[in-house]
């Protein structure tokens, strides 16, 4: 968040690191293709345009780094709430290939991932109530005062990115 353009993003001053692995099934369909042109065996282009949908299970595990030591937030509870490791997506993808003298194939595919979780860095919606949370945990939910941004000019005050229970102040 410290190097974004976003005013908010920016106070808000979180950082994080996952290294996702997924595991997918899809299916493609090709809705244009050129196949040996003359039928003759002489040609030798192959071209083809996909689109192809599926399933998949993906392994997260958020990292950030906090006085030079890597801590994974899913077990920090950094929000409050207990999520999965593994998580749900849907896969969706267009694409194109030429294949060249039917050894060599050029092409490229555009895909999306729509996961269904919104922890895959670890934020979601909301700061926790921090009574009870483990110190490290409670330093990494709510940064925004360590790149000194927060509250100066341009930038939302300290108050947006905290809630304090007692009060009521900040965003829940």
């Amino acid at each position: 968040d410290s190097l974004s353009t976003n005013a908010n993003r920016a106070g808000r001053n979180l950082s994080f690191k996952n290294n996702l692995i997924e595991i997918a099934a899809r299916a493609e369909y090709t809705f244009f293709s050129v196949h040996d042109v003359g039928r003759t065996g002489r040609y030798l282009l192959d071209f083809r345009t996909y689109i192809n949908i599926g399933a998949a299970l993906v392994y997260s595990n958020p990292k950030a780094e906090y006085n030079g030591t890597n801590y994974s937030l899913r077990k920090l509870q950094t929000e409050g709430k207990k999520y999965s490791a593994f998580q749900f997506a849907l896969p969706v993808a267009l694409g194109m290939y030429y294949t060249y003298k039917r050894t060599n194939r050029f092409g490229f595919e555009v895909g999306w991932r729509w996961t269904l979780t919104d922890y895959l860095d670890d934020v979601s919606d909301r700061y926790p109530d921090t009574t009870g949370m483990d110190p490290i945990a409670i330093a990494l939910s709510d940064r925004s005062g360590e790149g000194g941004k927060a509250g100066t000019e341009g930038y939302p005050s300290k108050d947006n990115y905290s809630y304090n229970y007692e009060t009521g102040v900040g965003s829940p």
